[in-house]
C-alpha cells in the first residue's frame, strides 16, 4: 500500500558547516574519533557550548567517559551531554510554564476523563496518542479523525474505536491544559520553539549513534542543526548491504538533507559476519551458566577483557536476577545496567501482598506473606514464624473470620499437642494485632482515603521502620511514597472521584509495575544491559543470549484501536515496522563488537519447547566440557568424587548405628505388630516410609476448596461400615439406610455445611450404581460378614502384623476381601506378583489365620471414583499363590526396616512424578543428572 507522503526540510544550498561520518556497524572509536575532531574544534577548552547528543542514556555516559579520558589535562569547561528528551526536559525546566505530568499517571488520567474505560484499555490509548503525537504531530483532533473516516469507511466497529481515541486525545490534551500540566510529548513539541527563541547558538552540535527518530525528534534535531554554528554527526550506512541498512538508511537521508554536512566514510570492516554459531541450552539457568564459563575460561587464557565485554538479553529483564546470582557464583564482576520495576522490590512487594490480602478477604497465602514479611516490625514475633504453619493446619483458605477463629480451628482439628497451646495464644494474639492495625481501609472513597488508610496502616505496622539508613531498599520505600503523592496530588488537580478498594488497589499494582527504581550497579566488571542500552556502545566482546522465537523477534502487543494496514499508511509504528527494527537490532549484535559474538539460547522454558530465532541461520551447537574448574562448588564435587563421596544423597543407612537400631527394633521389631498398611508404603518407597513413618514428618497441602483426599476417604469408610454393622441390607430400602449414614457420619465429624451438602449430593449419586453392585454380589450368593474387621495375627516367625478390612463378604464357606478406595485404583495383577502391592493378600493371610475355616476366593479393590471392582487374582494364579509373594516381600520389609535401610528406590519411577518429596529425594536428583 503506498504510504502517505512525510518531506523534510530540504537546506541544499545552506553553508556545509559540519561534517558526517558515516560507517557500518561494527566500526570501533568512531565516538572517541568525533570527540577528538570536537576538541580540535574549541582551542579555548570552553566547552560549555558544546552540545553531545545521544540516543540511550548509556551511550551518553560512555560519551562522557570518553571525553574526560581524553579532554587537555589543564583545565576546562565540560560540554553538555543529552539524549533528546534529556534536552528537552531540560529546555522546559528552564523556560516552560507549566508542571510536569509523569508518563506513568496518563492511564489513570484516561480513566478519569473517560467513563468506564479500564486501565488496561487506557493504556491502549495512551500508547495512541503516544504515536499520534510523535509521528504525526501536525494532525489535528478533526484531521485525524477525517482520515480515519476516509481509511475505515465501512468497517464500523474499528471506524468508531477510532474516533472514540480521537475524542479521548481530545479530552486529554484539553483537561492537561485546564489543569496546567504538560506531558512528555507536550515538552517534547515545545523544544523546537524554546531553540528557537531562547537557546544560545552551540558552538558545536556532536550528534552521535542515532539511526531512527520519530517525526518530533526530528525536529528537535533540525531545529538544533539550524541553530547550532558547528555540527559534527555520525551515522551508519554500508551500502553492500542495504537491505539491512533501510532504517539507518532513513535517518542518514535525513541528515543529508539538512544540506549542513561534509561526509567521511569509513568501510574498513566486513560487511557481514558469516558462520555464526548459536549455542543451545537446555534451560536458561544453564544457558546463563554457559556464557559465564565462557567469559571465565576466555579470562583464564588472557582471551577476553572484562571491561570490554557487554552482555544483554532479548529480555533482560527476565534474566537479570538469575545472571546476577550466576555471575557471583563464577566470582565475575559484572555491573548490571538495569532500572527494576518497583514492584520486584521485596518491601514494595509485601505491601502488594498485603492490599491483596485486604481487597481479597484475606487469602491464606497473601495474608500468611504479609503476616511474616520483615518490613512490617509491629507485627509480634510469634504470629511472624508461625502464621503460616498453623494457618495451613487449620485449612484456612481465606476469611477474616477464619484467621480470627484460629485457635479455635486448630481445637476442632484434633492435631495439636498439649504443650503447643501456650504458643498458638500468642499467635492469635499477634494476628488480632494485625487486624487491628489494618481498620481504616473501607471498600469506598476517593484516592486520598484510600492513600490515607494506607499510609496509616503501614505506619502501625512499622513499614521498614527497620531497615538501617544506608540500606539501599529505603529507595524503593521512598519511591513508593512518591506514588501515593503523586495520586493526592492528583486528586487535588482533577478533584474526588469514588473509588472501590479493589480498584485503588489496581492502580497501585499497575504504577509499582511501571515506576522503575535504579539498582545498585557496583563498579567493574563486565556490563549488562538491555538490548536497546547497545546501541552505539564500542565494545571487543559481545554475548546475546534468549536468542530463540517467541522471544526475538517478540510478539509485539495487539492494537486494539487502529488495523495494520492504517498504521502503514500513515507512517505509524506497525507490526512490519517493529519485525524490521528487530531484525536491525540482530544484525547490529551480529556486527557491532570486534570479537564475533557468542549467541545462545534454552531449548526449553518449563514443559515447551522452544525454537531458534527465525533470523538466525547458522550452525547450531552445544558446547564440548571445559578442561578448568571455574566455580567453587565444581571443585568441591570434583574432589568428593576423587574421594569416593557421591555427588548427591544417596538415603538413609544406619546399618552401622547400633543406638538407631535399637529404636527401630524397640518400635518395629519381631514382638511388635506392624502395619500392613505400613509395609506396602515401605515396599512403595523406603525414604517416603522413613520420613513418614520413622520421623513422622508430613508436607501439609495448601488448603483448597475441595476435600480433601484423606477426609473424603474417612468419610466415606464410615459411611459405609456403618451401613453394614447391623449385618446384611435389603436392597430394597439399602438408599434409604445409605442417607441415613449419611447424616449420621457427618452430624458426628461436623463438616462444614458447604461440604455436608456436596458429600450428600455425591452418595446420592453414586447410590444407583452402588446397589447394581451389590445386587451381582448378591446374585452369586455373596451377602456383607464383617466390616472393619480389625486383625493381629503373627503370620511369620519374627513378624507380626496388623489390619484393618474395609469388608468382608461370605458365602457358606467361601469368602472376598473388599477394600474401599475413593481414588482410581492403580493397582494391576503384576504388582501383586512382584510384590509391591503387598496390603490385600497379607490381609487374606490375617483372615486365614483368623477364621481357618474359611476359603478366601478372591480379593477386590472397590473403585467408589470410577464406580467398579477390580478382582484378583487374574488368570491362573490363586489366592495361595499372591500369598506367599508378599508374604516374603513383608519380610524382607520388615528386616530391612529393622536393619535402618531406607534407600530411595520407588517400586515405579511414576511413584515420583507427584512426590512431595521429590525436591530432596536423591533418586530424582541422580535420575534427572543423567539423564542430562
Amino acid at each position: 500500500m503506498e504510504q502517505l507522503s512525510l518531506t523534510y526540510r530540504n537546506h541544499s544550498n545552506s553553508t556545509k558547516k559540519g561534517l558526517l561520518m558515516v560507517s557500518p556497524f561494527g566500526k570501533q572509536g568512531l565516538t572517541k574519533t568525533i570527540l577528538n575532531k570536537a576538541i580540535k574544534r574549541i582551542p579555548d577548552r570552553d566547552f560549555s557550548k558544546v552540545f553531545y547528543i545521544g540516543p540511550t542514556a548509556q551511550k551518553v555516559e560512555m560519551a562522557r567517559r570518553i571525553f574526560s579520558s581524553i579532554a587537555p589535562h589543564d583545565a576546562y569547561i565540560t560540554p553538555e551531554f543529552f539524549t533528546i528528551k534529556q534536552f528537552a526536559q531540560n529546555l522546559y525546566e528552564r523556560f516552560g510554564e507549566r508542571e510536569y505530568l509523569p508518563e506513568y499517571l496518563k492511564p489513570i488520567i484516561i480513566s478519569e476523563i473517560k467513563e468506564n474505560i479500564g486501565l488496561g484499555y487506557a493504556q491502549h490509548v495512551v500508547k495512541f496518542i503516544k504515536d499520534i503525537r510523535h509521528y504525526l504531530p501536525d494532525f489535528t483532533c478533526g484531521e485525524l479523525k477525517e482520515q480515519f473516516k476516509k481509511e475505515l469507511e465501512g468497517y464500523h466497529d474499528v471506524y468508531h474505536k477510532s474516533q472514540d481515541a480521537v475524542d479521548i486525545m481530545e479530552l486529554y490534551i484539553n483537561a492537561l491544559g485546564e489543569r496546567h500540566l504538560a506531558d512528555d510529548e507536550e515538552i517534547l513539541s515545545l523544544a523546537p520553539s524554546f531553540i528557537a527563541k531562547y537557546l544560545s547558538p552551540p558552538k558545536l552540535l556532536i550528534v552521535d549513534g542515532f539511526y531512527d527518530l520519530t517525526r518530533l525528534e526530528e525536529r528537535i534535531l533540525t531545529t538544533l542543526l539550524d541553530k547550532s554554528k558547528g555540527v559534527l554527526a555520525t551515522a551508519f550506512y554500508d551500502g553492500r548491504c542495504p537491505q539491512e541498512y533501510e532504517i539507518p538508511g532513513e535517518f542518514l537521508s535525513f541528515l543529508r538533507e539538512t544540506g549542513y554536512f561534509e561526509e567521511e566514510e569509513y568501510q574498513d570492516v566486513p560487511p557481514k559476519r558469516e558462520g555464526l554459531k548459536l549455542f543451545a541450552f537446555p534451560s536458561a539457568e544453564e544457558e546463563i551458566e554457559g556464557m559465564a564459563r565462557e567469559i571465565k575460561r576466555r579470562f583464564l587464557e588472557d582471551d577476553l577483557s572484562l571491561h570490554d565485554t557487554i552482555i544483554t538479553f532479548s529480555r533482560v529483564t527476565h534474566y537479570a536476577p538469575s545472571v546476577h546470582r550466576i555471575f557471583l557464583k563464577y566470582g565475575i564482576p559484572h555491573i548490571i545496567y538495569l532500572d527494576r520495576p518497583l514492584k520486584t522490590f521485596p518491601p514494595v512487594m509485601a505491601v502488594l501482598e498485603l492490599l491483596n490480602a485486604v481487597s481479597h478477604d484475606f487469602p491464606r497465602l497473601s495474608t500468611a506473606i504479609a503476616l511474616s514479611s520483615p518490613y512490617f516490625p509491629q507485627i509480634p514475633p510469634e504470629a511472624k514464624e508461625w502464621a503460616s504453619c498453623y494457618s495451613k493446619k487449620a485449612a484456612i483458605i481465606k476469611g477474616k473470620v477464619r484467621w480470627q477463629g484460629l485457635s479455635r480451628l486448630l481445637r476442632e482439628s484434633g492435631e495439636i499437642e498439649n504443650s503447643e497451646w501456650t504458643l498458638i495464644k500468642k499467635v492469635q494474639k499477634g494476628i488480632d494485632i494485625f487486624f487491628n492495625q489494618l481498620e481504616g481501609f473501607k471498600e469506598e472513597g476517593s484516592l486520598s482515603q484510600h492513600t490515607k488508610a494506607l499510609r496509616e496502616a503501614l505506619a502501625k505496622l512499622g513499614f521498614c521502620q527497620n531497615l538501617r539508613e544506608d540500606n539501599p531498599l529505603l529507595e524503593a520505600k521512598k519511591r513508593f511514597f512518591e506514588i501515593l503523592s503523586s495520586l493526592e496530588h492528583l486528586e487535588e488537580r482533577f478533584g474526588k472521584t469514588t473509588y472501590s478498594l479493589s480498584r485503588f488497589i489496581k492502580i497501585i499494582d499497575y504504577l509499582t509495575g511501571m515506576i522503575k527504581c535504579p539498582v545498585e550497579k557496583g563498579g567493574e566488571g563486565v556490563r549488562i544491559m538491555g538490548l536497546l542500552e547497545t546501541r552505539g556502545i564500542d565494545t571487543q566482546n559481545l554475548f546475546f543470549g534468549g536468542v530463540c522465537e517467541g522471544k526475538f523477534p517478540g510478539h509485539p502487543d495487539h492494537d486494539p484501536i487502529l488495523p495494520e494496514r492504517v498504521k502503514i499508511r500513515l507512517g505509524l509504528p506497525n507490526v512490519d515496522r517493529y519485525l524490521k527494527r528487530q531484525r536491525l537490532h540482530y544484525f547490529r549484535i551480529c556486527t557491532s563488537s570486534v570479537n564475533e559474538p557468542y549467541l545462545s539460547y534454552p531449548t526449553t522454558e518449563g514443559d515447551r519447547l522452544l525454537l531458534p530465532s527465525p533470523f538466525f541461520e547458522g550452525e547450531i551447537i552445544s558446547l564440548s566440557p571445559e578442561k578448568y574448574l571455574f566455580s567453587p562448588e565444581e571443585e568441591m564435587c570434583l574432589q568428593g568424587q576423587k574421594d569416593g563421596v557421591c555427588m548427591v544423597f544417596e538415603g538413609v543407612n544406619f546399618s552401622q548405628d547400633s543406638e538407631v537400631k535399637d529404636y527401630l527394633v524397640r518400635r518395629f521389631g519381631p514382638h511388635e505388630y506392624l502395619s500392613v498398611t505400613g509395609l506396602e508404603r515401605y515396599r512403595y518407597c523406603p525414604y517416603l516410609f522413613y520420613l513418614e513413618n520413622v520421623l513422622n514428618l508430613r508436607i501439609q497441602q495448601e488448603p483448597t476448596y475441595e476435600v480433601e483426599a484423606k477426609i473424603w476417604g474417612t468419610l466415606t469408610h464410615r459411611i459405609l461400615a456403618m451401613l453394614y454393622q447391623d449385618g446384611d441390607v435389603s436392597l430394597d430400602n439399602i438408599d434409604e439406610r445409605i442417607m441415613a449414614c449419611t447424616e449420621k457420619v457427618l452430624n458426628q465429624q461436623r463438616h462444614p455445611r458447604f461440604w455436608s451438602e456436596i458429600a450428600r449430593r455425591i452418595f446420592k449419586n453414586i447410590i444407583p450404581q452402588f446397589i447394581a453392585y451389590e445386587r451381582e454380589l448378591r446374585e452369586e450368593g455373596f451377602y456383607p460378614f464383617k466390616v472393619e474387621y480389625v486383625l493381629r495375627q503373627e503370620v511369620s516367625a519374627g513378624l507380626r502384623l496388623k489390619g484393618r478390612i474395609d469388608r468382608v463378604d461370605k458365602r457358606d464357606g467361601d469368602t472376598r476381601i473388599i477394600d474401599y478406595k475413593t481414588g482410581r485404583v492403580g493397582v494391576t495383577q503384576t504388582m501383586m506378583d512382584k510384590g509391591i502391592h503387598i496390603q490385600l493378600p497379607l490381609y487374606a493371610k490375617l483372615l486365614e489365620l483368623t477364621e481357618p475355616h474359611l476359603r478366601i476366593e478372591k480379593l477386590g479393590i472397590y473403585s467408589l471414583g470410577d464406580m467398579k471392582i477390580d478382582w484378583f487374582p487374574r488368570g491362573e494364579r490363586d489366592v495361595g499363590h499372591l500369598i506367599d509373594v508378599s508374604l516374603e516381600a513383608a519380610k524382607s520389609a520388615a528386616e530391612s526396616i529393622r536393619r535402618g535401610i531406607f534407600h530411595p528406590k520407588p517400586s515405579s519411577e511414576r511413584n515420583c512424578r507427584r512426590c512431595d518429596c521429590r525436591f530432596s529425594c536423591a533418586f530424582v536428583l541422580d535420575t534427572e543428572t543423567t539423564e542430562k
